[in-house]
């Protein structure tokens, strides 16, 4: 059985369902979200949110990816824009400043609107992270701010990132253990054992999840793999402890 993951636009994946996807061996995808006023055309298709909902429900990661620095982001809805990512619970996500690509209809824009920072164009300083034009309507040193915010929104609301894949994978157990399709038994097989494995996780999480509204999140993740998996094993809890104590130690480190 083969698993793999790969890039795929919302207009093409509303062609398929989950389960379909599922059936095909998908195990992650990376997805552009961008921002929630883009009107690209690759996001046209199904809700965006429905997408992502029904894809880590079948147990399929999603990277999300997210980008800071639109012209028609303000210092207005740029929060409101990042919220939005945070409600989509991506499992993982990359998070860039808006880069002008040479070649692209975006970059032959900046140039000719007199915003491209032609002296501090270097290859060797174009990644997603610099600023090498002048941005619309945000200043260039709130971004890296902006891009921060970002990841720690998606931190505190939706847990790290471990915590979502482990979500995801009792998530795909749920759906496709009782499947009339043999195929989506052994899937729903893979993600058991999967959780199964990586119980001294969710155990560690358990302890270090901060108050608010994560916590009750965390613990009927827990209940949740207990009825689904079972209790934990000795070996499982020794597992644990073993890894909650490794993660106490770097936790002082830092």
């Amino acid at each position: 059985k083969v698993c793999w993951g790969g890039y795929g636009s919302v207009r093409t994946l509303s062609r398929f369902t989950a389960e379909e996807l599922a059936g095909m061996g998908v195990t992650s995808l990376w997805i552009g979200v961008e921002s929630k006023f883009s009107e690209l055309p690759k996001r046209q298709g199904r809700d965006i949110k429905e997408v992502f909902d029904s894809f880590r429900k079948a147990g399929i990661q999603i990277v999300g990816s997210f980008i800071i620095g639109w012209d028609f982001q303000t210092p207005a809805n740029v929060r409101e824009d990042i919220n939005y990512l945070v409600s989509l619970n991506p499992t993982f996500c990359q998070v860039s400043s808006l880069m002008p690509c040479p070649g692209t209809r975006f970059w032959d824009k900046v140039v000719e609107e007199g915003r491209l920072k032609a002296d501090q164009f270097r290859w060797d300083h174009f990644h997603l992270y610099s600023s090498i034009h002048k941005h619309r309507n945000l200043d260039e040193r709130e971004i890296p701010g902006l891009m921060k915010l970002t990841h720690q929104s998606l931190l505190e609301e939706n847990g790290p990132s471990v915590y979502r894949l482990f979500e995801v994978h009792l998530k795909g157990y749920a759906s496709f253990k009782d499947s009339a399709d043999p195929q989506l038994r052994r899937r729903a097989e893979m993600h058991r054992e999967w959780c199964f494995r990586a119980y001294p996780i969710l155990f560690t999480a358990r302890v270090y999840t901060p108050g608010g509204r994560l916590a009750p999140r965390v613990a009927a993740l827990y209940r949740e793999y207990v009825e689904l998996v079972g209790k934990p094993t000795f070996g499982q809890r020794c597992q644990a402890v073993f890894f909650f104590l490794y993660a106490t130690l770097l936790k002082v480190r830092s």
